[in-house]
């Protein structure tokens, strides 16, 4: 351990100089000790005349903080064998791709120096080693050769490593004397390898925090009046109001005052009575939807942990079963294909009591969707770029939190516009791009909703227009970029960020879900209305289902080969074209017959699972779900102290405990920031009637309604399909 640690110190000692501003106090420590320190001190001198003028006072400083720990180390003492043990050793399993060991972060910086002539503490800092191998070098990987460019996205193996030094040490300093060491490696190897280590600042932690910035403040007094005024609402609520209303509907200044009710809004969001008008089977669509977002997440992060069984990430990658995983973002394609659908719902009843549509109607429809998915959108936002940094910390802390963090801070106006999805690397918050995609289609929809309410054979013509042309655009893209798989499967950071800018985060490579959405809100209205009979036989309802069961597996499953990392993409290039181009649209016509089919009364037990009634609290939850899973995800991640071993079972395992956390933080969440702006809006936009009692329909901001509100009860029509439909069920 001796022999080791010495030769840390004489990395550390190789940049200091002969000309310190008080020699007597290195002087003192070497003539405590003999042996090892004389032998240490040697080597230093030698390596300072190599680098005399790269000398500075604060490496001296370094150097001295070293001398002590060797020194103490000498001793026995505890605080500097702590620090040798934090410090991490060659790590087991590189042939597996064990490319890390973060050493013991707590343990190092809780370390003090008792020395009184010098103070400082345990600082952990995270040091690549970054290794250029042969670029021909190649693995073996379930029974396929691959090189290791194809493996890593180049043919550098950076091992991290986790060590412990003074805090009186600057990274730069521990950087500088590594790489006069890695610099004689070439020399070693005749070029093949070379060695060169990297020290990022934002790497290095001691035990006290950074202070809190402004907007940290500014964020946590927005919290405490939300929080106060959440508290005086709902003590208003359940004291006055609650005895008061009996009889009466409150006035608007009354529902103003208990807008912040956590009483009512709870209330709201665990009400389990289900409108019989309304679509309840898309309560369970969308929590299922947001639940495959969360798990496809909670797996796209491996490739940012700390795992010790890298290798066998590439051969999991032939296995059927992980296209589950990776065709995960098509859970975002029902997002989109359920907006569209009630966007174009709530338009056909508009126009059906309003026959008249105006350019001032449009804005009116904009603001209003603005006002109700913006600020709890905006909350999410500010808590990212502030206190989201202040949960947790440790070793992989700065590495994955501050990105997010600046990211926020430079980038969160793109957001607030809705336009952060297009030609942007680095934008703030993952999964905000959905957002913005979201808001385009609803900006463009009307495009194709006036001409199908008012010159039917013009919108079908035109709907059919769009459907090609948004099996078109992925398909070309695929084709101009040689992009093998809609999301990308490669390690290289240039690659992976083209694919994202300009096939799968534009709004015109996905916006077929959103106009088979607007069709089945344009055919479910007619239905409902008796405008259209739609009667099928038993034998075709099953065709229906098979049919649309095939096109579905082929959307998740059909992508196989092309995700493979031997995949020969100049060979099939045009499947490739053919998949990226079709298999959303596949995917949306499988789901525009199990809502037709669920909402008529053809559904079975799909319908009964779908449109079960704890999946409507849930339901109203994935909007504030989808806006905060990520944060939740990286606080856990971010945190981590070791290694973990990658298996299915862990990621399920984690994948589970991420549900359970999110639903229970979305809904403080929602009741906090949601349901309360949400009432406000209302009363501005649709104030209530005084001399009407109407039941309230919990509308969710993700989309322009997620339950939309109930046809009129005194439709003859719409009454007996109902009937009808509750006969042939039983």
């Amino acid at each position: 351990m001796r022999i080791s640690f010495a030769l840390l110190v004489l990395w550390l000692g190789v940049t200091t100089s002969r000309h310190v501003r008080d020699p007597r106090l290195l002087k003192k420590i070497v003539q405590e000790n003999t042996g090892i320190i004389e032998w240490i001190v040697e080597h230093i001198e030698e390596a300072i005349r190599e680098l005399e003028k790269e000398s500075t006072i604060s490496n001296y400083e370094c150097l001295v903080g070293m001398a002590y720990v060797v020194q103490d180390v000498a001793k026995g003492k505890f605080w500097a064998i702590g620090m040798i043990d934090s410090s991490a050793k060659i790590p087991d399993g590189i042939l597996q791709a064990n490319f890390n060991d973060l050493g013991v972060y707590d343990q190092c910086v809780a370390i003090v120096n008792p020395n009184t002539e010098m103070n400082f503490t345990g600082m952990h800092c995270l040091v690549d080693f970054k290794i250029t191998v042969p670029p021909d070098m190649t693995f073996e990987v379930d029974g396929s050769v691959l090189s290791v460019a194809t493996l890593l996205g180049s043919n550098v193996l950076t091992l991290t490593l986790g060590h412990c030094y003074p805090s009186v040490c600057k990274p730069s300093t521990i950087q500088n004397a590594y790489n006069l060491l890695a610099s004689r490696v070439g020399s070693m190897t005749n070029g093949s390898y070379t060695l060169e280590i990297a020290i990022d600042p934002n790497d290095c932690h001691v035990a006290e925090r950074d202070v809190l910035q402004t907007s940290d403040w500014l964020v946590l007094m927005v919290i405490a009046m939300i929080l106060f005024t959440t508290a005086l609402s709902t003590t208003l609520d359940v004291a006055y109001f609650r005895h008061e209303l009996k009889d009466r509907r409150p006035t608007m200044g009354e529902q103003a005052a208990i807008s912040f009710s956590v009483f009512s809004n709870g209330k709201k969001l665990l009400n389990l009575q289900q409108n019989r008008e309304s679509i309840n089977c898309l309560n369970g669509l969308k929590f299922i939807s947001i639940g495959w977002v969360v798990l496809g997440h909670r797996y796209r992060y491996i490739a940012q942990e700390p795992v010790n069984n890298l290798i066998q990430i590439a051969p999991a990658l032939k296995q059927w079963s992980k296209m589950i995983i990776i065709s995960a973002p098509l859970s975002v394609d029902t997002f989109f294909m359920i907006s569209g659908l009630l966007n174009m719902y709530q338009f056909m009843r508009t126009r059906s009591k309003k026959k008249s549509f105006t350019i001032i109607e449009i804005i009116i429809s904009y603001i209003h969707r603005f006002i109700r998915i913006t600020p709890a959108y905006a909350m999410a936002i500010a808590f990212t770029s502030t206190l989201l940094y202040r949960l947790g910390d440790g070793p992989e802390w700065d590495r994955m939190i501050r990105p997010v963090q600046n990211d926020c801070k430079a980038g969160w106006w793109f957001n607030i516009l809705y336009i952060n999805n297009i030609g942007i690397d680095d934008y703030c918050m993952l999964q905000s791009w959905y957002l913005s995609a979201d808001m385009q289609m609803f900006w463009a929809a009307p495009l194709l909703m006036y001409p199908l309410w008012k010159w039917p054979i013009f919108g079908y013509l035109l709907t059919t227009l769009f459907l090609g042309a948004s099996v078109a655009a992925p398909l070309l893209v695929s084709l101009h970029y040689d992009i093998p798989a809609p999301i990308p499967v490669t390690a290289d950071e240039g690659r992976k960020n083209l694919v994202m800018r300009v096939l799968y985060l534009p709004t015109w490579t996905k916006f077929t879900s959103y106009v088979v959405g607007i069709f089945l809100g344009y055919l479910l209205f007619k239905i409902r209305t008796g405008k259209i009979n739609f009667q099928i036989s038993k034998v075709m309802n099953m065709v229906l289902w098979l049919g649309s069961a095939g096109l579905m597996i082929f959307a998740i499953f059909g992508g196989f080969p092309c995700f493979q990392l031997d995949y020969d993409y100049e060979k099939y290039k045009l499947y490739s074209a053919f998949y990226i181009g079709f298999y959303r649209l596949f995917w949306a016509i499988g789901l525009f017959w199990i809502i037709l089919a669920c909402d008529n009364g053809w559904g079975g037990p799909v319908d009964g699972i779908l449109s079960w009634e704890v999946f409507g609290p849930l339901g109203k939850l994935t909007f504030c779900i989808y806006l905060i899973h990520v944060g939740v995800m990286l606080v856990d991640v971010a945190s981590i102290r070791n290694t973990i071993y990658y298996s299915d079972f862990f990621e399920v395992h984690s994948f589970l405990g991420d549900m359970v956390l999110c639903v229970v933080v979305a809904a403080v969440f929602s009741l906090l920031f949601e349901a309360p702006l949400m009432t406000l809006e209302k009363l501005v936009f649709a104030p209530s009637r005084p001399k009407k009692r109407i039941i309230p329909v919990d509308i969710s901001p993700e989309m322009d309604a997620i339950i939309p509100s109930a046809p009129q009860q005194n439709d003859s029509t719409l009454l007996k399909r109902h009937v009808n439909t509750e006969s042939s069920q039983l």
